[in-house]
């Protein structure tokens, strides 16, 4: 019984990240578009279909940027909180 329940939420939760995924994208086609709701879920779904190696690679694309700019944020916070640190006038009377 664990297994079978295991197993139909596994696919709830894979039917739930598609549907918001084609219903964020189709909001878009609204916008872009003007047509009703499932007109336009239908065609972002298509869209999608057509281009799926594109939406890959922007995909895997925005990945790494997001690591980077991460990498980043944290390396500059920790620089920039070091030089604070080190400018400190009670700080270098202490050491």
């Amino acid at each position: 019984m664990k297994v079978i329940v295991c197993c139909v939420r596994c696919c709830i939760w894979c039917l739930d990240a598609i549907v918001k995924h084609i219903t964020k994208n189709a909001y878009i086609q609204i916008a872009l578009t003007g047509e009703n709701f499932c007109k336009s879920a239908w065609l972002s779904f298509w869209l999608i279909v057509r281009n799926a190696a594109r939406f890959s690679v922007v995909s895997g694309i925005g990945f790494i940027l997001m690591f980077l700019g991460k990498g980043v944020v944290i390396i500059l916070s920790a620089w920039i909180g070091y030089i604070i640190l080190m400018n400190e006038p009670n700080l270098k009377a202490s050491l």
